[in-house]
């Protein structure tokens, strides 16, 4: 994976400092991208603040998949990866027969018990049986479709790219909603503090890194879903996008072909340090400052540096 998150404010003096770290720190490489990620990101802050939870169109017209969203993951020992969760800097918020939901205040992930691997994105709305039809008539394939799991309504579908989207028939306002800020809805001088990093170890929820075989195809794709970004042929084709609820990153590339959790924070190197003292294994990912982490159940998560 070629790319970090980086801080880039648009003046003259932090362009001129991160062109000089990267010469020092990378070299030829990464220089236009470090910039470019921070300008998806600002406008993913903007799009974010555009979306409204409504139903299945926000007040812009968009498609939306849902009014609440969380990454769920599959786990075969929810209590071993609870533990991992943990010493990440989240914390239980909900259980359910399923399984729990947790947080860091930046981000929302469900622990699912299941024997299979996998990372879904899950999506809640009062609605999501009619969301589901839509989704269908744009030529989705459904694994299962209104499903009744006892508890709540379901369906799902697959992504060219291999994601799996839940849309869960549920009352939004029952979803726990984390109270700090993320890549989404930070501002550019909150990104300089890391006091306002909502998560004490890892600070503030980027995106979800998906790799992707076509660019162009894929963020058409989830475009039609209702996520905006914009796009970047530099290193690589890529892009941040987000519907307001959830951030994904599209990449395509050769470094990395599974999903990735990706936070980022200005004192990461302190993180990680910290990190490795709990006795997690961080491996040096990219850069000096920057790591990957994977958790029991088989997840990566990416902590850049900025």
């Amino acid at each position: 994976m070629r790319f970090f998150y980086s801080n880039v404010l648009i003046n003259e003096e932090l362009i001129i400092f991160q062109k000089n770290f990267i010469f020092k720190i990378m070299k030829k490489i990464l220089i236009l991208n470090c910039a470019l990620l921070y300008i998806a990101l600002s406008i993913s802050c903007n799009q974010s603040a555009e979306n409204k939870n409504t139903n299945i169109k926000g007040s812009d017209s968009t498609f939306r998949l849902g009014s609440a969203a969380q990454i769920t993951i599959a786990t075969n020992d929810i209590d071993k990866s609870k533990v991992f969760y943990e010493l990440l800097g989240f914390k239980q918020v909900q259980e359910i027969p399923s399984g729990i939901q947790m947080s860091d205040e930046s981000v929302l992930i469900m622990l699912q018990k299941s024997d299979n691997k996998f990372i879904r994105i899950s999506y809640f709305d009062s609605n999501a049986d009619k969301i589901a039809d839509e989704v269908e008539k744009q030529g989705n394939h459904f694994i299962v479709k209104n499903e009744n799991t006892g508890f709540f309504t379901r369906s799902i579908f697959s992504t060219p790219d291999g994601i799996e989207v839940s849309l869960v028939k549920m009352d939004p306002s029952n979803i726990y909603k984390p109270k700090g800020k993320n890549g989404m809805n930070m501002s550019d001088a909150e990104r300089k503090d890391a006091k306002n990093y909502p998560n004490a170890m890892c600070g503030a929820f980027g995106e979800l890194s998906i790799p992707v075989a076509n660019f162009d195809s894929s963020y058409a794709y989830w475009k039609k879903l209702g996520f905006n970004g914009t796009k970047y042929t530099e290193p690589y084709p890529w892009a941040v996008m987000t519907d307001g609820f959830l951030s994904i990153g599209l990449h395509q590339q050769t470094q990395f072909t599974y999903q990735a959790i990706t936070f980022f924070a200005p004192d990461m190197q302190q993180r990680i340090d910290k990190l490795i003292s709990l006795g997690l294994t961080v491996t040096e990912f990219m850069a000096p400052g920057n790591g990957v982490v994977v958790s029991p159940e088989g997840t990566h998560i990416f902590l850049f540096g900025m």
